[in-house]
């Protein structure tokens, strides 16, 4: 009877002894599988990290090369620009130059022809620039022989008229009134003075310019802004300059001035 119940008690102590180690190694598989998946994970989590921050890294290398060379690009488009710029600049700058040039050469060449056809027309006429006026002043009449004769002018019929001012006033037209005195002007071919001797005074220009006036002066043979060359109807200044100053009449205030030569004109033309 003893010996039943303790193998009895042997049988079941074992019995539970064995279930006990089963929970045991359950327990340690189960301790074992959340390690190993916690480890893995954390493995992946942190090669995925990784990967990312590799990832970042480039993307961020690539968008600063990226920058890099399009600062560069536009830093030449800006130098290729004003580069551009300032070759336009010199180009326009050579071409006005050269415009300017060429104008000058026309208006060099134009007073040269001008010059070459006057001498050709008084040649074929036998006549010089210097003789070639009308009867009035290149012939001494009565009056001439005087010294004195009246210059009208063909486009508004009024003569060069002093007005009794003073030496150094513009010279005007006024209504012919063949007294002579303020009127009796002659030009003279032995020294090209426009000349009153009623009065001792010349005609003179105060520059060369294009509408300069044109006053009364002491007479002066060494003053250039007194020589008239006779061109026919006109008289040109003769101050040595390229281009051709006449005398001329300024339409509203009647005041005599110089201006470009121009046969067309009646203002220029003088009887």
């Amino acid at each position: 009877m003893v010996s039943s119940k303790s193998r009895y008690f042997s049988s079941t102590a074992s019995v539970c002894s064995g279930h006990n180690q089963k929970k045991l190694v359950l327990v340690l598989c189960v301790i074992t599988w959340a390690a190993i998946f916690f480890i893995s994970g954390t493995l992946f989590i942190r090669r995925r990290y990784e990967k990312a921050n590799q990832l970042v890294s480039k993307l961020s290398s690539s968008l600063q090369e990226q920058i890099d060379y399009l600062s560069s690009e536009v830093s030449k488009g800006k130098d290729s620009a004003k580069d551009l710029t300032q070759a336009l600049h010199e180009k326009i700058n050579l071409t006005l130059s050269s415009l300017d040039e060429k104008i000058d050469t026309l208006e060099k060449e134009f007073v040269e022809k001008r010059k070459m056809a006057m001498q050709a027309l008084h040649a074929l006429r036998g006549r010089s620039p210097d003789t070639d006026a009308p009867a009035q002043l290149t012939t001494q009449s009565a009056s001439a022989a005087s010294g004195s004769a009246e210059l009208k002018s063909s486009a508004i019929g009024m003569c060069v008229d002093s007005m009794e001012q003073p030496v150094g006033s513009d010279l005007q037209l006024n209504t012919c009134h063949g007294e002579q005195g303020n009127q009796a002007w002659s030009h003279q071919d032995s020294n090209r003075l426009i000349e009153n001797k009623a009065i001792n005074m010349c005609l003179r220009a105060a520059d060369g310019n294009d509408g300069s006036s044109v006053r009364t002066a002491g007479c002066d043979e060494n003053d250039t802004y007194q020589k008239w060359n006779r061109l026919r109807l006109l008289f040109m200044l003769d101050d040595g300059a390229e281009e051709g100053k006449c005398l001329d009449v300024d339409p509203e205030s009647n005041k005599l001035v110089i201006k470009r030569c121009d046969s067309t004109k009646d203002s220029q033309q003088w009887l």
